[in-house]
This record gives structure tokens, C-alpha cells and sequence, in this order.
């Protein structure tokens, strides 16, 4: 563990530096070495110290954050309590306005293309005696500083919980699971932005157990991958379908392989499958590739052994990696972050740094590069067994790449 050290807090309006003092890393900015010699060489991040910058001072009670990057615009969320907040910069990071309320609900899932931001989530309402649960878009036209009226796009699906969304000029897919109604996959897909929707279109599933999709698209590639399994906990398979047609229709699903999805990227170079195993080499996160859209994939390549339920970036070749410090650890109340980099789909991998760095419980980290930088967010908690009351917040740190094929 580190001494104590400064850390920036994100207060209302843009970047301020507080002087206060919060056991962390050491106050400065992370860079990361030239590329050597070949791209079968991993990056040696160097041991320059990290900018951190605390985004939810004040808050009640947050967790769960994601972060997504497109061009300049970044965009944070994390749950407070019952509602959703977003925070979002439109200079690549350097600084952020203050977090907005985007709803109240859980599991968002966002994706952004120039000015125009996409939100989805899970939304629950009880108009009569029964509870009724939703899945909820609304849209931004300036970058996520604003959103429209949130619309349910879920309607007749008995219970959709975990959703997913990919844009694309003007095409908008939003997918999710119905883990109380069919167990089957559902999306919905919109051509004109996200003005409007069709009707909930339903993708049959071999078990009907299938839960937690992901949708991705470039050009007019789509795909979905989700995870299949005969219980909530068994036989889990990595099932995958794609569009070549912008998702106005998707292929029969198939099973590829035994697993549970955790990724799923589309881009020029291809479509990659990140999943895991219970057993074998694939215990922590395995990879799988297709350079034929989906036709056919590769061998799965095991990224690494000593992650545990990683979060994982894809930017064409390039794979990083965060996940909370062993076991151990987690069990001790006082985990880190760890963070590793591959320039070449996983075949090789730089030594984990430690990017929290705190005597702190650092955990639920979520990760996204732009293929120049990476941008890593996480809750801290008080450590368990202090005296201290229990105070969670969620930081955020930024890592510049040096530029890397795109």
C-alpha cells in the first residue's frame, strides 16, 4: 500500500482540485511506454504515479459504474440509492460536468456516436396492484448533457432485467432477457435514432434460460452473444447470432461453446467473444475470435489465470484488463484494482499494475479504451471491522496508450 496522498474530487461544475488527504496513489499521470520491437511485445506500463479523481462526493450510497468512450465523449454512470447517474466529458476525459440524474432504475447499458448518447435500463412500475418491469431508452443529441423523454421499448415482455444497446448512425438495437416470462432473448431495433422503436422482436433459445445479453455493431455487421443454461447455474453455453443487415434480422442462434458471456465486440477487424468456465483454462476469461462475421471462430485463447471475474475493453487488437486483487484480499476487505494491457488479442500480456492502490476495499471495476487511452472506474468502501462508518465512492482514472492499429 501506498502513503497517503492527495486525490482530485469532481465537484459541481468542472474539475476541482480539494486539498484533502485520502490514502491512495500519489497525485500525477499514469503514461505508458512506447510499443517495442513487434505487437507480440506487451506494453511495460511505467511507474509514474496516477491522476484519480473521485467522481461522487457526497453521495449516499454508490456502486455499480460503467463507462463508455466514443471520439471526446465519455460517459460514467453508477447507482445512487434508487436512481441512476450519469456524468459525462466531451474532451476526452480532461474534464467532466457535473453528474445528472438519468432515471430511476438499474442495469444501464450505454452507447454513443458523435453527439448522439443512447441510454437503456430496467425500470419498474406499479400502476395497479401488480408491479410491471420495463425496459426503458432515452436519447441525447448534444453529447449527453440532456436527454429526452425516457420511452418503454419492452412492451408485452413479461420480465426483462439486463439489457444491452449498440448505435450506429441512425440504428439503434436494444436487446435484453426475460428471466420470468419465455427465458428467451428479445430486441427491438429503431432506424431513425431512437425517435421510435418496432415492436419487440423475439430471438428462440435452445433451454430457455437465457440471461444477460450483449449487442454490438459496426457497419452492417450486428451480432448478439448472451449466455444459455438448462438452470440458473449449470450447463451455461455461450450462444451467438448475427445480422448482416444492420439488425433488421438476425440468423437462427447457435451454440458455440460451453460458458458464460462477460463481452462481446464488433468492430472492422472483427468479432470477439470474451467468456469464462467454471473449470479448465478458461476459469477466469477466454477469448474467442471471428474474421468472417460471425460464420466461424477461433480457438479460445486464455487470457490470463489470476483474474477473477475481470472487466474487459476491446479495441481491435487491443485487449486491457481490471479486476479486483485476489481472493484473499476481497475477503479481507481491502482488494485493489489491478490492470494488464495486450496489443495482440490476448496471446500475450503485461504485468498487472496496481491502479487503486488503496488500503481501501476497491471492487466492481469497469473499463473502456479508446484505442489511445483507457479510462478505468470503481467503487471504494471503507475497509470491513473499522470503527469508520461505511462510506463507498466511486473513482476513476485515466491511462494514456500510445497510439495503436485501429
Amino acid at each position: 500500500m501506498s502513503n497517503p496522498s492527495s486525490k482530485i474530487i469532481l465537484g459541481l461544475g468542472l474539475v476541482l482540485v480539494l486539498s484533502f488527504i485520502h490514502p491512495g496513489v500519489p497525485l500525477a499521470q499514469l503514461n505508458v511506454s512506447e510499443l517495442l520491437a513487434t505487437e507480440n511485445t506487451p506494453l511495460e506500463f511505467s511507474t509514474d504515479p496516477l491522476t484519480i479523481l473521485n467522481l461522487s462526493p457526497g453521495s449516499s450510497a454508490p456502486h455499480s459504474p460503467t463507462i463508455t468512450i466514443n471520439g471526446q465523449t465519455v460517459v460514467i454512470t453508477w447507482k445512487n440509492a434508487a436512481d441512476i447517474l450519469l456524468m459525462r466529458s466531451i474532451d476526452g476525459g480532461f474534464n467532466f460536468d457535473p453528474p445528472i440524474k438519468l432515471a430511476n432504475g438499474q442495469v444501464p447499458s450505454i452507447a454513443i456516436e458523435g453527439q448522439n448518447v443512447a441510454a437503456l435500463w430496467k425500470h419498474e412500475e406499479k400502476p395497479g396492484f401488480f408491479l410491471s418491469h420495463l425496459i426503458s431508452f432515452a436519447r441525447s443529441t448534444d453529447g449527453g448533457k440532456t436527454f429526452g423523454k425516457p420511452v418503454s421499448i419492452s412492451k408485452g415482455v413479461k420480465k426483462p432485467f439486463e439489457s444491452s444497446i449498440a448505435l450506429k448512425g441512425l440504428t439503434v438495437i436494444a436487446a435484453w432477457d426475460d428471466k420470468a416470462g419465455t427465458g428467451d432473448i428479445w430486441y427491438a431495433r429503431s432506424t431513425n435514432g431512437g425517435g421510435s422503436f418496432s415492436a419487440p422482436i423475439r430471438l428462440l433459445t435452445e433451454n430457455k434460460k437465457a440471461f444477460k445479453p450483449f449487442v454490438a455493431m459496426h457497419g452492417q455487421t450486428a451480432a448478439m452473444a448472451w449466455t444459455d443454461s438448462k438452470s440458473d447455474t449449470t450447463n451455461r453455453q455461450v450462444t451467438f447470432a448475427r445480422s448482416t443487415n444492420g439488425g433488421a434480422t438476425f440468423s437462427e442462434p447457435v451454440t458455440i461453446r460451453k460458458g458464460t458471456v462477460t463481452r462481446l465486440s464488433v468492430d472492422r477487424q472483427g468479432i470477439t467473444i470474451v467468456f469464462n468456465e467454471k473449470k479448465g483454462i478458461c476459469k477466469s476469461a477466454c477469448l474467442i475470435y471471428s474474421a468472417d462475421g460471425g460464420k466461424t471462430f477461433s480457438k479460445p485463447v486464455a487470457l490470463f489465470n489470476q483474474a477473477t471475474l475481470p472487466s474487459i475493453a476491446i479495441h481491435g487488437k487491443s485487449i486491457i484488463a481490471a479486476w479486483p486483487s485476489n481472493s484473499s484480499e476481497r475477503k479481507m476487505g481491502n482488494a485493489d484494482i489491478m490492470l494488464v494491457h495486450s496489443p495482440n488479442r490476448g496471446n500475450l500480456f503485461s504485468e498487472p499494475i496496481n491502479l487503486s492502490n488503496s488500503p481501501r476495499h476497491s471492487t466492481t471495476p469497469a473499463v473502456a479504451t479508446d484505442g489511445e487511452t483507457v479510462f478505468v472506474t470503481w467503487r471504494e468502501d471503507t475497509p470491513t471491522g473499522t470503527k469508520t462508518p461505511m462510506r463507498s465512492e466511486i473513482f476513476l482514472t485515466r491511462i494514456a496508450l500510445p497510439a495503436l492499429a485501429k
